[in-house]
């Protein structure tokens, strides 16, 4: 029995419910050695894959009530899990969210520019963080803070674990910060008196106390 006869013979003896000590009684000592390293690398392979959902699952049961959102892609960046605060932010359903592609749920764009490439970089076996802005359906523009860690064993078990949050407000806050600075330091340089209106509520009294 040849290796193409043997692969065929190993086919119709795992889809048929015969003995297989009766099946390796009647091949050669090499078919039978093939298929029993055939069958030792399916069944490592069939434990680690148990082993990886058994993980995931656990890591589902952790995850699902945090505030922060979280999503898990594996090595074809197809979406596994998803908790309710990810879910709740994209405005999808979990059966509209798990077991589809990144870019169906993110956006093709935002996908092939900044997320697919930092997901490879995740997959490769490095810590990623980053931010970027992505236009929401109903918000538009927000500015996000995202962070990918590996999950699991490197080979195609690994997962990638995102931790995603909404930074948006911080970082207008920022923003209006910088602004306020920037005109002081000019009113400043320009030697222009300023200083602070205070408003007693109370009274409805309003007085300037120059700095």
């Amino acid at each position: 029995m040849n290796e193409q006869e043997c692969g065929s013979w190993l086919k119709s003896w795992l889809t048929s419910g015969a003995s297989t000590m009766a099946r390796i009684f009647f091949i050669d000592p090499a078919a039978a050695f093939f298929i029993a390293s055939f069958t030792s690398c399916a069944v490592v392979d069939f434990t680690e894959r148990k082993a990886a959902e058994l993980r995931l699952r656990q890591f589902e049961r952790v995850v699902e009530g945090l505030d922060e959102m979280i999503a898990v892609a594996d090595r074809q960046y197809r979406i596994v899990l998803a908790n309710r605060s990810f879910l709740d932010y994209v405005g999808k359903s979990a059966d509209q969210c798990i077991g589809r592609l990144v870019p169906e749920v993110v956006g093709q764009e935002a996908f092939e520019q900044i997320i697919g490439p930092k997901i490879d970089e995740c997959l490769a076996g490095k810590h990623v963080e980053y931010e970027m802005k992505w236009t929401h359906p109903r918000w538009g523009e927000r500015d996000l803070a995202v962070s990918y860690s590996p999950l699991g064993d490197s080979g195609e078990s690994r997962t990638v674990v995102s931790v995603v949050r909404d930074v948006t407000n911080a970082r207008r806050l920022e923003e209006l910060q910088m602004t306020s600075q920037r005109r002081i330091e000019m009113a400043e340089s320009a030697g222009l008196p300023f200083g602070v209106w205070d408003w007693d509520l109370k009274t409805n009294r309003v007085e300037w106390s120059s700095e």
